[in-house]
């Protein structure tokens, strides 16, 4: 007890560490997300009020009403995808690295660009919570033709640079059909539908399979997983089949995360990202999955989830971590159904 009452000293007293990159010595939480999940609803934030990527002046293919031609380093910030306890959240989409999609003319140079990363949905209330990202693949790379881009998430308090830590926030990531692909790292648990056939979700650590009919080899993969899938999804197919190229992730404590989306083979797909919550039509018991629609899965405690990340208003959070670390426990997933 002494050595937990010495750490926990200790943690107030350093600077705290930020893991959204922002100004702020402290992230602020934990902030439990709703049952509902988060809403990153476009209709209410900028660029699409304001205008963004999507100047046909600059840009001749692009749309009016949607976020269009992002390159690397370019942002999109959601406001309130969430209010909790009185208290608002956003969030800011950060397109972090991008290889091998389509390329766009910017400011006299080429670069790789993402072809849309949100639709502005004035009118379809559903669809406008989703993040909808659509993409070309342009790839010469090898056999494979892999292109991805990496986004990173990060959610603060609202009109704010404060990061903010959310518990229990699970993210869907929807649509990874015909040689697609999601990775993610730094996890609680994931989810997969029950009854897949071998062209539809499998999940890989380090390890071989085929993308685009040519072999594929990841390494040093270490607590990522990769989860691909080379068969076909429409929404004609009904909720019990298209749930079969669904990711729910996890995580029990983040201020910031990051995931990657890719593809092999050249054309043109899309994604949808959403953090509502999700039940799978394949459970017969609601919410979450069962047999083997449960993915466990061993992810070290990062510091998006780290306490000490955690100050004001996070003393019972702070104890379990201190009480964590002193054990030297990392966290294992949850058996979910």
């Amino acid at each position: 007890m002494r050595q937990i009452l010495r750490f926990l000293l200790s943690a107030f007293l350093v600077t705290g560490l930020s893991t959204a990159g922002a100004n702020s010595a402290f992230a602020i939480g934990p902030y439990p997300v709703p049952e509902d999940g988060l809403s990153f609803d476009t209709r209410v934030t900028t660029p699409c009020t304001t205008g963004y990527g999507n100047d046909v002046t600059l840009f001749p293919d692009a749309e009016t009403d949607e976020v269009n031609f992002l390159k690397a380093t370019d942002s999109l910030t959601y406001t309130n995808v969430a209010t909790i306890g009185g208290q608002v959240i956003d969030a800011t989409v950060t397109l972090t690295a991008i290889s091998g999609m389509e390329e766009q003319t910017f400011s006299g140079s080429t670069e790789a660009a993402l072809d849309r990363l949100d639709k502005c949905d004035p009118t379809d209330i559903e669809e406008a919570r989703l993040i909808e990202i659509s993409f070309d693949n342009d790839s010469t790379s090898g056999l494979e033709e892999e292109a991805y881009f990496v986004l990173g998430i990060a959610f603060f308090l609202g009109g704010t640079s404060t990061p903010a830590i959310l518990t229990n926030l699970k993210m869907n990531v929807e649509d990874i059909d015909n040689d697609q692909y999601l990775e993610v790292d730094n996890f609680t648990s994931t989810l997969l539908a029950d009854g897949r056939a071998s062209d539809d979700l499998q999940e890989y650590g380090d390890g071989t399979f085929t993308a685009n009919g040519t072999s594929v080899t990841l390494t040093g993969m270490g607590t990522a997983k990769r989860f691909h899938a080379t068969g076909l999804s429409s929404s004609g197919d009904g909720a019990v089949e298209t749930d079969k190229h669904v990711v729910e992730v996890t995580y029990a404590s983040v201020s910031s995360l990051s995931l990657q989306l890719g593809s092999y083979g050249t054309g043109s797909g899309h994604f949808d990202i959403d953090f509502r919550g999700f039940s799978f039509a394949s459970d017969s018991g609601g919410s979450g999955g069962s047999g083997s629609a449960t993915t466990e899965s061993l992810a070290a405690t990062g510091p998006a989830s780290s306490m000490w990340g955690i100050a004001i208003g996070g003393l019972g959070f702070v104890i379990a971590g201190a009480v964590l670390a002193m054990q030297g426990v990392r966290r294992r997933s949850l058996t979910e159904g």
